[in-house]
């Protein structure tokens, strides 16, 4: 498991599940700050995005100011939390986002299938899921999302 440094504010003290200690991975504090600052820049993001740590990958799809490209390629990463981050950026393509609708996680397509800012042609995609999970909560967003749409009458 790898813990931010007890030091840092509260803010950076949060457990990164990563199978080993921060600290004993050299660098590891500095780029997950640098992976989550909105500030960074596109370079360092992009290799940021490969970096082996699952936690690092996460923080990099979740920053607001990762470029497409970057996004698109952590879609396709091996961690399904990493995939299911990307999912959940709102500068998320709509594009990237169709794919997802169809990955192999149930959790992936789940946590799609419960963001109210998933396009209304996914949520129908999802809304069809063979898992009935996840057809269920589509379907709700689904008709959330519809309520919230239409004009009043």
């Amino acid at each position: 498991m790898c813990v931010l440094r007890d030091s840092q504010p509260d803010a950076f003290s949060e457990v990164i599940d990563t199978g080993t200690m921060c600290m004993a991975q050299p660098g590891c504090y500095q780029r997950y700050i640098a992976a989550g600052n909105p500030n960074a820049s596109e370079k360092i993001l992009r290799q940021l995005s490969v970096d082996r740590l699952e936690q690092i990958r996460v923080h990099v799809a979740e920053n607001p100011n990762t470029p497409i490209e970057t996004l698109a390629d952590l879609a396709a990463d091996d961690s399904p939390e990493v995939r299911l981050t990307v999912a959940e950026n709102p500068h998320t393509p709509t594009a990237i986002l169709e794919i997802l609708s169809l990955d192999d996680s149930d959790d992936v397509r789940f946590g799609l299938a419960e963001n109210y800012r998933t396009p209304v042609f996914i949520l129908k995609i999802l809304a069809a899921d063979l898992n009935p999970y996840i057809e269920c909560r589509a379907s709700q967003t689904l008709n959330m999302v519809l309520r919230q749409v239409r004009p009043a009458a």
